[in-house]
């Protein structure tokens, strides 16, 4: 019976021809993702906030791919006012001319703005720098002959990808919940009706009108855009808001407990894919070992 033949390249030039390719992926893949890394750090250390109101929202196809483009103005912490554009590929979609979002933007350049904090915009590095060092993992067991490390390698660095994912997440929510509490008041409000956003073919999308009552005695009411496809919470409901006092009619809804499921799933998710992991290397190595060792 003939020993099943490797699909590997058994030449010392074909190994090494493989190998740096791989190489040379990894290194391509893992620069973009550093430099995204750095960008964004750059951009995060500098970075400030202001509720920008949404002039527009276009929608943009380029070869394959749509993105949404929201034309959007608001007024830097010196004063000055900016109307910009900004391109996402998904982040506009719910939102419709008159809305207000929260944006980050460089005091130094304010037309370079984010709607998304800054581990969400790591994503696409936190993914393209792990997939980096993963080809270049595979380049080296390659060029160097060991192909069966190859399985594990990709394990272990999917295994990492997946843990710095939720270090994102993370530090996502905590960033998210320290910036909310120290800017803004809670408010007690009530539902007084509702807005409607038509989305053609795909229905309507809903979001409650608040009034509320500032700490200073102003009432005022707030347009959150909190979309569902019902038109919930019902008039009349209590609802907590969460407000700047400087700008309450841009308040938002308090939801602790949704904050607080996200930062334990998240934090749960890689305690489950991490034993995952654990057990899949574990039979790779049993099945490695010759029946008797199996055995014994």
């Amino acid at each position: 019976m003939s020993a099943r033949r490797s699909p590997w390249p058994q030449s010392g030039w074909g190994r090494y021809s493989l190998g740096g390719f791989f190489a040379l992926m990894g290194l391509i893949a893992g620069g973009s993702g550093l430099y995204q890394i750095i960008d964004e750090a750059q951009f995060a250390e500098r970075e400030d906030m202001a509720w920008a109101r949404i002039d527009d929202v276009r929608t943009v196809r380029q070869n394959r791919s749509t993105a949404y483009v929201a034309d959007v103005r608001f007024v830097t912490r010196e004063g000055q006012t900016i109307e910009t554009s900004v391109r996402r590929p998904n982040s506009w979609m719910r939102h419709e001319p008159g809305d207000t979002a929260l944006i980050r933007y460089d005091p130094q350049d304010p037309a370079r703005t984010r709607i998304e904090p800054l581990s969400v915009r790591l994503i696409g590095a936190a993914i393209a720098l792990p997939a980096g060092i993963a080809f270049g993992a595979v380049g080296w067991f390659i060029a160097t002959g060991r192909t069966r490390s190859i399985v594990r390698g990709l394990v272990a660095a999917g295994v990492g990808l997946v843990l710095l994912l939720c270090l994102l997440l993370i530090a996502n929510e905590v960033e998210d919940t320290i910036e909310l509490h120290r800017d803004t008041l809670l408010a007690e409000g009530e539902v007084i009706g509702h807005r409607q956003m038509s989305r053609g073919r795909y229905g309507a999308l809903h979001a409650p009108l608040i009034r509320f009552t500032t700490a200073d005695g102003q009432q005022v009411v707030a347009e959150p855009p909190a979309w569902s496809t019902l038109p919930e919470p019902v008039r009349g409901t209590s609802i907590a808001l969460r407000y700047n006092p400087d700008r309450p009619e841009e308040a938002a809804l308090d939801r602790p407990m949704t904050r607080w499921l996200r930062l334990a799933a998240a934090g749960a998710l890689p305690v489950v894919l991490g034993g995952a992991a654990w057990l899949l290397l574990r039979r790779f190595r049993q099945r490695a070992q010759p029946p008797r060792a199996r055995r014994a």
